[in-house]
């Protein structure tokens, strides 16, 4: 636990949950927004079920002067963990504390994406050969040969459409140069051998179209920093296939 939260004098806590197979963790942040706009780790607690008594409980364990919490801030969207009871909006979670429910932007445009994907066969097509270009060269071999970092974010977030094509953009050549000769990893299965056959014409239009509209639209952003920059540009490239 976060040993200076008390140098705030009044504070607000923000929650966020996540799960790890069957566990479930609830990681809290303090933040004074009069002295700073960041906020510090405060508090993870691991369990395998969140209910609303829990959450009670786990409030009166905190070792912090009740007095100087200004409220809590909890996540707007349903759960999507079964079993995980996230905050009730008919009522104040705490006597005597305003319980703010907001909509995570991370969250809203991860489904975004999905809608969009759902919508847009030609989006589709391009995360669809994205994600095979990705498994191709998170094999050890390819990485150690071609000397590449692949990103590892789940496919599921947003930021996993931007980190990989950042990563297709920065080794484009070296990527079609690795299609083009046929270099496949070893240890791919007959039938993702065949769904890579397109591979062999090295990187298709389709991505040549999609990465210019990224370097532009990176290029008119790059005064923006922070998250904002990163859904900005991913934004602007939906929008522009």
């Amino acid at each position: 636990m976060c040993t200076n939260c008390e140098e705030f004098r009044i504070f607000s806590i923000s929650l966020d949950c996540g799960t790890h197979g069957s566990r479930h963790g609830l990681f809290s942040c303090v933040c004074n927004p009069g002295k700073t706009d960041r906020h510090q780790f405060f508090d993870t607690t691991i369990s395998t079920n969140w209910t609303y008594e829990d959450y009670h409980t786990w409030f009166d364990s905190l070792k912090v002067n009740k007095n100087h919490v200004a409220g809590v801030v909890g996540d707007g969207l349903p759960a999507q963990v079964k079993g995980l009871c996230h905050w009730r909006p008919e009522g104040a979670l705490f006597p005597g504390l305003q319980t703010v429910y907001i909509r995570c932007l991370n969250h809203v445009l991860n489904n975004a994406i999905v809608h969009a994907r759902k919508q847009c066969p030609l989006l589709n097509e391009l995360m669809n050969r994205v994600h095979q270009i990705i498994i191709i060269f998170k094999n050890h071999d390819m990485r150690a040969r071609y000397k590449i970092r692949v990103p590892s974010i789940p496919e599921t977030r947003w930021l996993y459409i931007y980190d990989t094509l950042f990563f297709i953009f920065d080794n484009l050549e070296t990527i079609n140069t690795a299609l083009r000769s046929g270099d496949l990893p070893l240890s791919l299965s007959r039938a993702t051998r065949e769904q890579l056959q397109w591979t062999r014409d090295g990187i298709p239009p389709l991505f040549k179209d999609a990465l210019m509209i990224f370097k532009l639209s990176h290029t008119e952003m790059a005064h923006q920093k922070g998250d904002i920059f990163g859904a900005n540009n991913l934004i602007f490239l939906i929008l522009s296939i």
